[in-house]
């Protein structure tokens, strides 16, 4: 929600809620044909994803949680 806010007010709304409604697309695509994608794409392959998405998001959250501490320490 904050990367939304943020990315709205760099790029416009429009170009921003374009993005979101492309990835709830394509979310909702793979959900709806999950199926076909689990017999495609191999299991070890799909928790190797996982596994690296796990690691982006951490990564993520931390820098996050760094730039909300610089934010604080240098007010």
């Amino acid at each position: 929600m904050a990367a939304s806010v943020t990315l709205a007010d760099i790029h416009g709304q429009f170009l921003v809620l374009a993005g979101l409604l492309i990835n709830l697309a394509v979310v909702g695509l793979l959900l709806y044909y999950q199926d076909v994608v689990t017999k495609w794409v191999h299991p070890g392959v799909s928790r190797a994803f996982g596994k690296i998405m796990s690691l982006l998001l951490a990564a993520y959250a931390v820098a996050m949680i760094r730039t909300g501490i610089t934010n604080v320490i240098h007010l």
